[in-house]
Parts: C-alpha cells; sequence; structure tokens
C-alpha cells in the first residue's frame, strides 16, 4: 500500500486521517456448494462439487455449475 505524508501536515499536528490516504478495501467471498448426506459435512471422498462461485466488490462470478 502506498501512503502519502505531507511533511507539512505532519510537523503542523494535522490528524492520523489527513495525514495518510489509504485505498479502499476489497471485499471478496466464495462459496463451494457440494452433494453430501444429510445433517453431514461434506467428504472429499465421495461427495462431488456442484458449483463454485465467488464474489468482489459485490460483482459475483460463477466457475462452474
Amino acid at each position: 500500500m502506498a501512503i502519502e505524508i505531507d511533511e507539512d501536515a505532519w510537523a503542523e499536528g494535522a490528524s492520523l486521517k489527513e495525514k495518510v490516504k489509504c485505498a479502499d478495501p476489497v471485499i471478496m467471498a466464495f462459496d463451494i456448494q457440494t452433494t453430501k448426506a444429510p445433517l453431514k459435512f461434506s467428504d472429499q471422498a465421495i461427495d462431488q462439487v456442484m458449483m463454485i462461485s465467488y464474489m468482489v466488490d459485490g460483482q459475483d462470478f460463477l466457475i462452474t455449475n
């Protein structure tokens, strides 16, 4: 992350928010859907992947279905 600091503002006692400019956060999430027995966790030995999808900053993408 690149940080820009104005030396004059720093010397004058500016607030931290004024001193450092931060990048906007990027949010990413993913979801893997599998076949599985009811009330059980997925087991890679017997369960198959049905769908993989992900979302980045509100845009969703389907990898496989």
